[in-house]
């Protein structure tokens, strides 16, 4: 997508990756897409206009979410847990490591020596991945509803719960992770996203929720934007909030100023394909 008019996004590339993309992660000219039929699929984007496949991996179960550092991407698969897969050559991807997180991995965000993984209905696990052929689970806390979609800052893991809303954990101690908040968000938190003291929650029906985290023992919702849609993820960056949302396709938000968005949603594209 071009989004250099942020009013007129438009379609300028596309790469079928067979089955259905889940969750994507840009870094450096490659984008590393997780199909929850096709597994780990890299594609070239030096030349947006006509990206091109150039790696795959098949990851055994449904490839839902992906986290890419250094040359190794994590990948949340499903009730295949965590899997490691070596990047540094894009165009044979090799398996590095597995854990089976006993439940079934949806998000994966990598911090430091640790992977947060949202594994649905056990919870937030915590691995540690100082050695990627060797991961370890250190750390575990029970998220009450599913664990859907992490974003982690500074000490605390912030988790999508679905039902649950929006739970904050404490994680400066890695092997002790402990809940010191939550907000519920009406609907289904599916992702969040956190920049500065807010985090941005993509809550299904009820789109996009904004809550204040500066106290993350107490959250509260500061402003609320219907997309129309069912809001499924979404990316913040500089003012603006980019949103998946299902087939009413990719919304864009001015949140310069939370609290006054309702009158500030930029564009709307609508997404074709399957």
């Amino acid at each position: 997508m071009d989004i250099s008019n942020l009013k007129e996004p438009k379609e300028i590339g596309h790469c079928d990756t067979i089955g259905n993309a889940e969750d994507v992660f840009v870094k450096n000219n490659y984008a590393y897409v997780v199909d929850c039929k096709n597994g780990l699929v890299i594609i070239d984007v030096s030349n947006p206009t006509e990206p091109k496949e150039v790696g795959h991996y098949d990851t055994r179960s449904s490839a839902e979410g992906i986290y890419v550092k250094d040359n190794y991407a994590y990948i949340a698969d499903d009730w295949n847990g965590l899997v490691i897969i070596d990047v540094s050559n894009p165009t044979e991807p090799q398996k590095a490591g597995y854990y089976d997180t006993i439940g079934d991995a949806e998000d994966v965000f990598v911090k430091d020596n640790y992977a947060y993984v949202a594994d649905d209905w056990n919870g937030l696990v915590i691995v540690d991945i100082n050695d990627p052929k060797e991961p370890k689970e250190v750390g575990y806390c029970d998220a009450t509803d599913r664990a859907l979609g992490v974003y982690v800052k500074d000490n605390y893991a912030y988790i999508a719960s679905g039902y649950n809303g929006l739970v904050i954990i404490d994680v400066s101690d890695p092997t002790n992770p402990q809940e010191i908040g939550r907000y519920n968000t009406l609907d289904r938190a599916w992702n969040v996203f956190v920049e500065d003291d807010y985090a941005y929650v993509a809550n299904g029906y009820d789109a996009l929720v904004i809550i204040d985290v500066s106290d993350p023992t107490n959250p509260q919702e500061v402003d609320y934007y219907d997309t129309l849609g069912e809001a499924w993820d979404v990316f913040v960056k500089d003012n603006y909030a980019y949103i998946a949302d299902w087939k009413n396709g990719l919304v864009i938000i001015d949140i310069n100023d939370p609290g006054t968005i309702d009158t500030h949603c930029f564009a709307f594209f609508e997404i074709s394909g399957n």
